[in-house]
C-alpha cells in the first residue's frame, strides 16, 4: 500500500534536539507538510502456502510471509535522529494436519523474523534530547499444537442430565492452565 499522510498545518509542533537544544532555540517549530509519526510511505505483504494430501488423510503444509515497512518518523518532533528505519520480516512454518473424528487436529513447527532483522517498531524522546525505542520480535522458534473440540462438545450434549462430568473436567482445564500460567490466585504459589 501506498500511504503518503502528512501534517496539513502543525505551527506550534515540538523542535527536534538538534533545534531546541542550542542557544536561542525557538519555542515551537512549523512541521506542517512534514511526514505523520509512525506512518510509513509503503507497506507490502506476501504470504503463501502449499499444502498436499497423503494416502493416510494427513495434510502436510509449508507457509510463508513476507512484510516490508518503509522508513517512518519515529518521533512528533520529526528528528533526524528519531527515524524508524525500513525493515523486512520473513516468518516460515510448516506442519501437518489431519482429521479426529468429526474434528481436526494441526501440529505445526515456526520461525517468526527467519533471517533475525533487528529493527525497531516505535521511537518515543527520552530526556536529555535521546531516544528510546521497542524492538521488533527477534528470530524465534516455536511448536504449536490444535485440537478442534467440536467432538468434546457433542459428547457433552449426549450426556444429557448427566453433565457433571464434564462440568468437573471442563473446571480442572480451566485451574490447570492458570495455574501453568501463574494467573491469580495462583501466581502467588510458582
Amino acid at each position: 500500500s501506498f500511504n503518503d499522510v502528512r501534517y496539513l498545518s502543525y505551527k506550534d509542533a515540538p523542535c527536534p534536539p538538534e533545534v531546541s537544544l542550542r542557544p536561542g532555540a525557538p519555542a515551537s517549530c512549523d512541521l506542517s507538510g512534514h511526514q505523520v509519526v509512525g506512518a510509513s510511505k509503503w507497506i507490502a505483504n506476501a504470504n503463501g502456502e502449499y499444502k498436499w494430501n497423503l494416502d493416510n488423510g494427513f495434510e502436510p503444509y509449508v507457509t510463508a510471509s513476507y512484510a516490508y515497512r518503509s522508513k517512518a518518523v519515529g518521533t512528533v518532533e520529526d528528528s533526524d535522529y528519531g527515524q524508524i528505519q525500513s525493515y523486512a520480516v520473513v516468518n516460515l512454518s510448516t506442519g501437518l494436519r489431519g482429521d479426529f473424528n468429526q474434528g481436526q487436529w494441526v501440529i505445526s513447527l515456526w520461525l517468526k523474523n527467519a533471517f533475525d532483522k533487528t529493527y525497531y517498531t516505535t521511537l518515543w524522546t527520552g530526556g536529555n534530547g535521546g531516544y528510546e525505542g521497542l524492538l521488533g520480535t527477534p528470530r524465534t522458534l516455536g511448536v504449536t499444537g490444535t485440537l478442534d473440540l467440536s467432538e468434546m462438545a457433542r459428547v457433552g450434549a449426549d450426556l444429557g442430565g448427566n453433565q457433571l462430568v464434564l462440568v468437573f473436567g471442563l473446571v480442572v482445564v480451566v485451574v490447570g492452565t492458570a495455574f501453568k500460567l501463574a494467573l491469580v490466585p495462583f501466581h502467588m504459589w510458582v
